[in-house]
């Protein structure tokens, strides 16, 4: 073979490129040129030779080439094998540790490794190649055997491609393999919780680890939510999954009290000092003791005007879980097993993720549980269950302490964030968390039943029985609860439909219905009346005008006379900062109710007035507002609200809208404030407070736990009526379309939701989308779906590393090489359980499972026999490309050894020798 061996002094690794030496063919060989002047160092003469020769500069950045000339008659072709090697022996982490990669298990010899995988490559490649192309074909022979892609080549193109496109993730994004045998250097973990059975033996170490970055923005180690999207991985390497999953199991037994920062004050070192200012201050202020004169106003300014994240300010009465807290709580599941940049991934089960606190997140065990069903199922493994068993009751019994009322649908803690739609503002119970309750309890009584397979005494069988019955009325009771989500929906053609509304929480109380009037800013009220110009300086020709506070022109509930001192000193003075100055008090003021929200006397996301805060106050004096409101104005308001209010939520509770503190369906069947029974102070404004509390936005995703439940060849009946299902996809697919896809959330009305991550469009969500239209009868409205999703992947990006999403309707890609969109590769078990469906069967067997499943990579003799044959002349399976002969979009030729390199070493002097 000719080739050239390159490295750095500044390191051991060494690449390689070669090809074979060939009868007729003419190699040329460029050892040094200049990547900086590339058109120069690498210009061919007509005989496709290079003009110059040039050996590796120590004062450059350089690379190597390889130029082959072959001459063919007309219409010949010639293939001509290139390879591509990378011998970086070790993988190094940022805390020192590094590991031997495992390919140098096999090729031992340093100083020869780089050449011999050269050679081995070269002499393999074709075998590489061959079984690449029966696994495509294979892949491509199960999306034609499906009825509706049978006679459209096209769209099972499309499909196969947007498959292959996500293979890339596997190799990409892998940060450390361990092969059984190895024995890496490992950190002590702290001991395990007694009370814990030990970990089970065939553990996550003793199958050999993979692990797989989340993506290179967000570098945590399988992040459970995210990996639970893709059965990629079970796939390709089931043992590694195990492996993978076992390692969450055990994360439920793990406890550190360490008490750490998240979100907004994990990474501000401002926030995080004004947290435990306040924290100081606070305990100096006990109730009726005023704090001293400088540290009064600053205990003031961190209670009501200090920025906590998100928006909010001060932290007076705000909930700590997402500020502070202990990092792991016993009984919870990891969301991830550490993070890159942190250390290296041997360290153990290390949850890393600070943005929110998932010790509280509703939705990391039911994905566990269902993870754990699926993989016993698909690699036919009881035991992965069984040895878990009561860890992951301690699980279990966690998760469902997160339901604060019992209704079977835990919904965490009450206004925080609680899954991992975090920026999603959800409340009450979701139907995106419902679906995932739902699928956890029936992988749960899944599991039961593997269980009692093996049981062996009827003391045992007796206590599973006991856990399925309380799994199936946990299971019967979220399903009850899980209707006040229905909304019934009827088109202009008068055909019914529905789907589950976003989220719903039912508890109302009496103060629900006592909203404080929203006016205007004052400083808007100010610009209305012209006293501020257009750049927002004081009008002085006006203002000086004005001799008395009461001929200023401005809504109740500002003090006229603390405004019109304000603006009289304020008179006159253009420089841009006094304006500044100006513009920035009247902003700290805002609205009358944004006053009586920042010092917590009305709710924030309502305007409700806290009956017993103004009950508590002595007088209007007492009242903590800014300096130009009108307090005794406000106070006799806010009682006057309260005072025609009063008589709202019992007139509610008589014409039976609200039952025992609980909106009641009574209620949704209302279509208008005229046609609420009985008789209101403000009819609307009644209607509208009980509406607010279910939002009637729809969510792409409030089908994911059924569709993880079929794909793990379950009765999908037994969670959702199969019309209800139907009803729900034709809502989402005609209802939630965007220019780029179909988006996480739209309005009733197909309108944009104001949450930015309700307005992405998600790769992995649509593809869960076309599998269940597809699943459900839907073909052609599936293969829309998949002609999006390869128009802007693949038409417009062109890319091997899918993005997590997109904004909706512009090529603006989120987080690139995101294991999410690995989705795709679950329409392959969905055809095959679509067809045992079709053909009357209700459940898969595990032993039918895994042989599907573990077919679709792992090719046999006879598979590859067939393959060649049937490949020579024909290009329908062999060829299912643009062209015959062209690997699809995401595949690239096999590089043996080139595991999960770092970046490509350069710079400092590369030196490069000839292989002849």
């Amino acid at each position: 073979m000719t080739g050239v061996i390159m490295g750095s002094k500044k390191t051991g690794d060494r690449m390689v490129i070669a090809v074979p030496k060939m009868g007729g063919a003419d190699i040329d060989v460029q050892p040094g040129f200049r990547t900086a002047a590339y058109k120069t160092d690498l210009f061919v003469d007509p005989q496709g030779r290079f003009t110059t020769h040039k050996a590796p500069e120590s004062t450059f950045e350089c690379g190597a080439a390889i130029a082959v000339t072959v001459k063919l008659p007309a219409h010949g072709r010639a293939k001509i094998p290139f390879a591509t090697v990378m011998d970086f022996p070790k993988q190094e982490y940022v805390d020192g540790k590094s590991f031997a990669r495992a390919y140098t298990a096999r090729f031992t010899d340093e100083k020869t490794r780089a050449v011999a995988m050269t050679e081995w490559a070269l002499a393999e490649h074709a075998n590489w190649i061959g079984r690449t192309e029966a696994i495509q074909s294979g892949v491509f022979d199960i999306v034609r055997s499906d009825p509706g892609y049978a006679n459209d080549r096209p769209a099972a193109i499309r499909v196969v491609n947007l498959l292959m496109n996500e293979l890339s993730y596997l190799l990409s994004n892998a940060a450390l393999w361990v092969d059984p045998d190895g024995n890496p250097q490992r950190v002590p973990k702290p001991s395990r919780d007694a009370s814990l059975p030990a970990k089970p033996a065939g553990s996550a170490r003793d199958r050999g680890l993979a692990e797989f970055l989340e993506c290179f923005d967000y570098p945590f180690l399988n992040s459970a939510d995210v990996d639970w999207y893709s059965q990629l991985l079970l796939m390709v390497f089931p043992e590694k999954e195990e492996a993978i999953c076992q390692k969450f199991i055990d994360s439920i037994g793990d406890q550190d009290d360490t008490e750490v920062y998240f979100h907004w004050h994990a990474a501000n070192t401002k926030m995080r000092a004004e947290f435990e200012e306040w924290k100081k201050l606070k305990a100096l202020a006990p109730a009726g003791k005023p704090l001293p004169g400088d540290q009064a106003a600053r205990f003031e300014y961190l209670e009501y005007e200090a920025d906590v994240g998100d928006g909010k300010k001060g932290y007076n009465g705000r909930s700590l879980t997402h500020i502070r807290g202990p990092k792991k709580l016993k009984g919870s599941v990891s969301h991830d097993v550490g993070r890159l940049t942190a250390g290296n991934p041997m360290r153990g089960n290390v949850s890393e993720y600070d943005w929110f606190n998932t010790n509280y997140w509703v939705d990391l065990f039911p994905k566990l549980a269902q993870r754990v069903a699926r993989d016993a199922k698909f690699t036919n493994d009881p035991e992965l269950v069984t040895k878990n068993w009561e860890t992951l009751q301690t699980g279990f019994n966690y998760w469902i302490g997160l339901d604060r009322d019992g209704d079977g649908i835990p919904e965490g803690n009450a206004g925080e964030v609680k899954n991992t739609f975090d920026n999603i503002k959800l409340f009450g119970y979701d139907s995106y968390s419902a679906s995932m309750a739902l699928a956890g309890y029936k992988s749960m009584i899944r599991m039961a039943e593997m269980m009692l397979d093996k049981a062996t005494t009827e003391a045992e069988r007796s206590s599973l029985h006991a856990k399925i019955v309380n799994y199936r009325g946990r299971f019967e009771k979220a399903k009850k609860t899980i209707e006040k989500l229905w909304v019934k929906t009827r088109n202009q053609d008068g055909i019914e439909g529905g789907y589950f509304a976003t989220c719903y929480d039912p508890k109302v109380e009496p103060g629900d219905f006592a909203v404080y009037p929203q006016g205007g800013t004052l400083r808007a009220e100010l610009q209305r009346g012209g006293y501020l110009r257009d750049d927002g300086s004081v009008d002085a020709e006006r203002v000086n005008t004005i001799d008395a506070p009461s001929a200023l022109e401005l809504s109740p509930g500002f003090d006229k006379k603390a405004v019109l001192g304000l603006l009289k000193s304020h008179a006159g003075k253009t420089d841009p900062n006094q304006v500044a100055n100006l513009t920035e008090t009247l902003d700290k003021v805002g609205s009358v109710l944004d006053q009586l929200k920042k010092y917590r006397y009305a709710d924030e996301d309502k305007g409700a007035i806290d009956r017993a805060k103004w009950k508590a106050l002595p007088d209007a004096g007492a009242m903590k507002l800014g300096p130009f409101i009108d307090k005794a104005y406000v106070y006799g308001e806010m009682e006057k609200v309260l005072a025609e209010t009063a008589s709202v939520y019992p007139e509610l509770e008589r014409n039976g809208y609200i039952v025992n503190g609980e909106i009641q369906d009574k209620f949704w069947e209302v279509s208008s404030a005229e046609n609420l029974e009985g008789s209101y102070p403000d009819r609307e404004a009644a209607f509208n407070a009980l509406r607010v509390h279910k939002s009637f936005d729809v969510f792409t995703n409030q089908l994911d736990g059924l569709w993880a439940w079929i794909a793990m060849g379950e009765d999908p009946e037994e969670l959702v009526k199969p019309t209800r299902v139907q009803m729900i996809l034709k809502t989402i697919y005609e209802n939630n379309r965007v220019t780029n896809g179909w988006a996480t959330q739209r309005t009733v009305e197909g309108k944009e939701v104001k949450s930015d991550q309700g307005k992405d469009v998600w790769i992995a969500s649509n593809y869960v989308l076309a599998h269940m239209l597809d699943y459900c009868g839907m073909t052609e409205e599936s293969k829309d779906v998949y002609k999006v999703m390869d128009e802007i992947l693949l038409q417009h990006d062109n890319t091997s590393t899918s993005p997590e999403s997109v904004r909706p309707d512009e090529n603006r890609f989120i987080v690139k090489g995101y294991p999410r969109p690995g989705a795709v590769w679950t329409q392959l078990p969905l055809f095959f359980f679509k067809a045992q469906k079709q053909a009357g069967k209700k459940t898969s067997t595990p032993e039918e499972m895994k042989a599907f499943i573990q077919g679709i990579f792992n090719p046999d003799d006879a598979a590859m026999a067939a393959f060649r044959s049937r490949g020579r002349g024909k290009t329908e399976s062999a060829h299912w490309g643009r062209k015959a002969g062209r690997i699809p979009y995401g595949l690239s030729r096999v590089r043996p050894g080139a595991g999960s390199g770092p970046a490509m070493p350069g710079g400092g002097g590369t030196a490069g020798s000839v292989l002849a």
